[in-house]
């Protein structure tokens, strides 16, 4: 059922491409290149960028039935598939067992069921009208995880875009029975160097929602500065702790078990995302941070003893942290080519072009403001 509701929506072009959760070939690292390249192309252009970090309340259990019902319909999806679906929405009772003991029946009037293989695109097909008829800003979304960016040059747009969270991001919630919580909403601003006017923006209560200098974005800490020195030291931090634990709860330091636990519990940790934050090459300083870990971790594995970092790496088959987050650029670079994961953008990715014996050419995106900092992006 999930892969005829997909193939509808690929086949029709109907699937949103703001939301990265739930789809093949999309993922938390394409929505934080996307997020992030927004931001660097408005520096670039001597814009700042103000980004609203919004919060469902109970996002997949206030989900209306009727009003995903009409959703569905809208996209085409009828006949005995949209008379299934609503079977499988509606009709649902729960019960609560304590000390053995099981409560009445209660009817579940709301929710799409959670740990379903239906559930997360039924959630995606119910939030895609949200960011409908923008100007100011754009939406860019993981799940329910969203967030709305506007570039910011002067105070019309400020208002413009306060405006537009007012009339048509905050009105959306009470249209769809939805709730925003907007005590949990934060706010990013980058772009402190361009001497501009500061603003902030209220929630739909009329509070001024809360300014961050680092917001954890789907785990990957950004900066107001799009430095990514405190997210390195908090994935050594992290990878440090990780390790510590593993070493204290196992015995063993043989190298195929010690091997196994550190790429399954560690290595993740270090890992994750790095194409996005990954240092530069002549960042020694967060390089050095990385490499720690595992030049820590590798000295404790059996017949190491007298051989420095890079013979242990060779002994052992393994790459370094750098060289590790190397190849993951230059895989995700391929998959770009081949059409796996999205394009950073339309109009300002990766381009390919092929030439002669030099084989297939990549022309990256060049940002001079930017680039001239510590820390690149892929």
């Amino acid at each position: 059922m999930r892969g005829s509701i997909v193939k509808h929506l690929v086949d029709n072009n109907l699937l949103p491409k703001n939301q990265h959760g739930f789809i093949s070939g999309r993922s938390t690292l394409s929505q934080l290149l996307y997020q992030i390249e927004q931001m660097i192309r408005a520096w670039e252009e001597g814009k700042a960028t103000d980004t609203i970090y919004l919060d469902f309340a109970k996002a997949f259990d206030k989900v209306d039935h009727n009003i995903l019902c009409y959703k569905i319909k809208s996209l085409g999806i009828t006949g005995k598939v949209g008379l299934w679906i609503r079977e499988f929405l509606t009709g649902r009772n729960q019960q609560v067992s304590a000390n053995g003991v099981l409560s009445s029946p209660a009817p579940v009037i709301s929710g799409v069921p959670q740990g379903t293989v239906l559930g997360p695109i039924l959630f995606i097909i119910m939030i895609d009208d949200l960011d409908c008829d923008l100007l100011y800003s754009v939406a860019s979304k993981y799940a329910d995880d969203t967030r709305v960016t506007a570039r910011i040059s002067d105070l019309e747009d400020a208002k413009g875009f306060q405006e537009e969270l007012n009339e048509k991001i905050y009105t959306w919630g009470p249209a769809n029975n939805m709730m925003l919580n907007g005590d949990k909403f934060e706010h990013l601003h980058v772009g402190n160097n361009l001497n501009q006017i500061k603003t902030d923006f209220k929630d739909p209560s009329g509070n001024i929602i809360c300014e961050k200098e680092h917001i954890k974005d789907l785990g990957v800490i950004i900066s107001n500065r799009l430095t990514w020195t405190r997210h390195t030291e908090e994935v050594v931090s992290k990878a440090r702790v990780m390790s510590s634990w593993a070493l204290r709860t196992f015995t063993t330091r043989k190298q195929d078990p010690m091997k196994t636990i550190w790429n399954s519990q560690v290595r993740p940790v270090l890992d994750y995302c790095s194409p996005l934050w990954s240092p530069s090459p002549t960042d020694f300083k967060n390089i050095d941070l990385l490499e720690g870990t595992q030049r820590n971790f590798t000295r404790r594995i059996d017949h190491m003893e007298g051989l420095n970092y890079a013979q242990r790496l060779k002994k052992l088959k393994m790459y370094s942290v750098q060289r590790r987050h190397e190849r993951y650029k230059i895989i995700y670079i391929y998959k770009i080519k081949e059409g796996r994961v999205p394009n950073i953008s339309d109009t300002h990715g990766l381009q390919f072009s092929q030439r002669g014996r030099h084989g297939c050419m990549c022309v990256m995106p060049f940002y001079p403001l930017y680039q001239n900092k510590a820390i690149t992006t892929l």
